[in-house]
């Protein structure tokens, strides 16, 4: 197992060392992983730096990434088979833990996943307590979110309501 989402964009090379490989791909919320990400590289920045970080360019940074990641991963995906290739929504993962691993490992063909069970939910008691960082995002960036990476958040069902008027309106205003 490895998790790592720069590997999003690595499904051919994986395959070539791995030819029998088994693909998750974790969808996470868009309006979530932008601040997330932003967080992540400033916190690296700051630790890992040898100089005062400015972080010019990073929201831009942030933002091609994410489009070539899931540019590479439809590329990648279409090498994989589909029963080797399993999609799963991290809020669904949180909120059913054993329920969507339970599905993922009928789906993948990953053996008994009773046997599996008991390390499960030993370690779901182990961060039974942990509560993830919360991200208030403006307006405006919502909609840079949405109008960035608006093609990833229908295909995954992350349009919001007020996304959605909002895209529309900055679809007729273009």
């Amino acid at each position: 197992m490895l998790k790592s989402p720069p590997h999003t964009c690595r499904v051919k090379v994986l395959l070539e060392m791995f030819p029998d490989a088994r693909f998750i791909h974790i969808v996470r919320d868009p309006y979530v992983v932008f601040p997330s990400t932003i967080h992540l590289w400033k916190s690296l920045y700051r630790d890992h730096g040898l100089q005062r970080p400015q972080y010019v360019g990073l929201e831009e940074h942030v933002f091609e990434t994410f489009n070539r990641m899931y540019q590479r991963l439809e590329e990648g995906r279409k090498l994989v088979s589909p029963s080797r290739f399993h999609e799963l929504r991290y809020e669904e993962l949180v909120r059913n833990p054993v329920g969507e691993m339970r599905l993922l490992y009928e789906k993948l063909d990953l053996g008994a996943f009773e046997s599996y069970l008991p390390r499960l939910e030993e370690y779901l008691r182990q961060v039974a307590g942990y509560e993830r960082n919360r991200y208030e995002i403006s307006p405006e960036l919502r909609a840079r979110i949405t109008e960035r990476w608006g093609e990833v958040i229908r295909r995954y069902g992350y349009m919001r309501e007020e996304s959605a008027d909002k895209a529309a309106n900055l679809a007729t205003h273009c």
